[in-house]
C-alpha cells in the first residue's frame, strides 16, 4: 500500500506539498477504506464477542505530527482562552484571600 500511495504523491517540495497529501490520505481513510473494512470489523466482533459493544471502536493515527511550535501556539490559544473565562487571578497572597482562588483565609 506504501508502494502504491507513494507513487501517487510524486515529490514534495514543501510542507504545504506534505499537508495536501497526507490530508488526501486521511480522507481515503475515512472516505474509503473505513467504510470497506466496517463490514468485516463488525463480522470478527460479533464471531468474537457474540454482540457488539458500542465502546469498541478506533480511530486512525494522525499522519503529520505537530511541531514544536505549532503545540506552543495551541497551548497558547488554550491558556487565553481560559484566561478569558476565568479572569486573570490574584497577582499575590494578599489578594487571594477570600477569593475563588483560595480554599482557605491565608495569613
Amino acid at each position: 500500500l506504501r508502494q502504491i500511495l507513494s507513487k501517487r504523491r510524486g515529490v514534495a517540495h514543501g510542507d504545504g506539498d506534505e499537508r495536501v497529501y497526507f490530508d488526501h490520505i486521511k480522507a481515503m481513510q475515512e472516505l474509503e477504506m473505513q467504510p470497506a473494512m466496517s463490514v468485516l470489523d463488525e463480522c470478527l466482533i460479533r464471531d468474537a464477542l457474540g454482540s457488539r459493544p458500542e465502546e469498541i471502536h478506533y480511530r486512525w493515527n494522525p499522519l503529520r505530527q505537530e511541531t514544536p511550535k505549532e503545540r506552543a501556539e495551541v497551548f497558547k490559544m488554550v491558556a487565553d482562552a481560559a484566561r478569558a473565562i476565568v479572569g486573570p487571578g490574584p497577582r499575590s497572597i494578599a489578594e487571594c484571600n477570600g477569593t475563588r482562588f483560595c480554599r482557605k483565609v491565608l495569613p
